[in-house]
């Protein structure tokens, strides 16, 4: 009898990023930081996906382009309008896939934060 060792590696999607962080903001932009999720999949994170929210609307629409994922947990969202309220959510990417979305984080109101003279 002939015996024969097989090993299998199994590989799949991230799990899912940490919910981003504001980190800063001005009236046109928004900083965020987020933690990498706890799983890779098997497969090392290649990048992230950030994700912005109109007030008012329920679509999602991709900040960065997700053939070439953002390489760190940190990234400051540019060209908001001023006055605007946003939420932002972090797609993780690997070589089998993407990550479910990253819970969201509350309502940004975007404005200049400036002490008092």
């Amino acid at each position: 009898m002939n015996s024969e060792t097989l090993c299998l590696f199994v590989t799949a999607i991230p799990g899912i990023p940490a919910a981003p962080e504001i980190a800063d903001k001005n009236k046109h932009s928004v900083s965020l930081s987020w933690v990498p999720p706890a799983k890779d999949g098997g497969s090392p994170i290649k990048g992230y996906i950030i994700e912005v929210q109109d007030e008012g609307s329920s679509s999602w629409i991709r900040v960065n382009d997700p053939e070439n994922p953002h390489p760190t947990t940190e990234f400051t969202v540019p060209n908001l309008r001023e006055l605007k309220r946003y939420k932002f959510r972090i797609v993780a990417v690997n070589d089998i896939g993407e990550s479910l979305p990253s819970p969201q984080t509350t309502e940004v109101l975007l404005e200049d934060i400036q002490g008092n003279i």
